[in-house]
Order: C-alpha cells, then structure tokens, then sequence
C-alpha cells in the first residue's frame, strides 16, 4: 500500500503549496541495491531557505531547503522515518530528517529536511 497520506481534518495553506513533488523511499533489498518506491506525488509547500545544522557527531550539515505536505505521509512497513530522496522537477535532493507536527494529537503535515 505504497502512497497513503492520511488527510489531517484541519484547515492547511493549500494557496502555498505550488512546487510539484515526489517522495520516494528506499527500500533495500539483498540482490538488487535500494529499490525507490513512490511514498506521495502530488503538491507541497517547498522553501528553498538553507540552514547549517549540527549532527550527532558534531559535524556541520548544511540543509538545502524543507518541503512540508498536507497529512501524514506513510512509509513502508509502518516506520515513522525513512531514508530517500525527493524530486522537485528535475532536481534530486537526499532526505535529512522526516518530522510530523501534531495539533490536538492528530499529525497535521509532514516536514522533510533536504540535503
């Protein structure tokens, strides 16, 4: 069941949300290397604004921009984070981190940080 966003019930900024997108994840597999399997296809909210990070061994990371979708993007095999990468037109960016703001314990979007 690849592909399911569930929709959250309150009110999102759709007027903003004018950048093509697809979301893939990786899926490793033992023969054939990661396999990309299409997570969301659709419309999203993408800001181009970069920021530098520090990672878990201290090390700068520098983040190229954020996409934030409507709903809750579901990965493969009921995981909350997965590893991939987007297309935004022709471009490829690698995922950094997958968050999932909730309002009044429903997840509102998902915000996806790109390398």
């Amino acid at each position: 069941m690849p592909g399911v966003v569930i929709a959250s019930p309150f009110p999102f900024p759709d007027h903003e949300a004018t950048a093509y997108v697809v979301v893939y994840q990786e899926q490793d597999t033992e023969d054939q290397g990661p396999i990309p399997i299409v997570l969301y296809d659709g419309l999203a909210i993408y800001d181009e604004k970069s920021k530098i990070v520090y990672g878990k061994d201290s090390k700068q990371i520098s983040l190229s921009g954020m996409l934030i979708i409507h709903g809750d993007v579901q990965a493969l095999d009921g995981k909350i984070a997965f590893q991939g990468f987007v297309q935004i037109g022709k471009e490829k960016k690698q995922i950094y981190a997958v968050r999932k703001p909730k309002l009044l314990g429903v997840i509102y979007s998902t915000e996806v940080d790109l390398l």
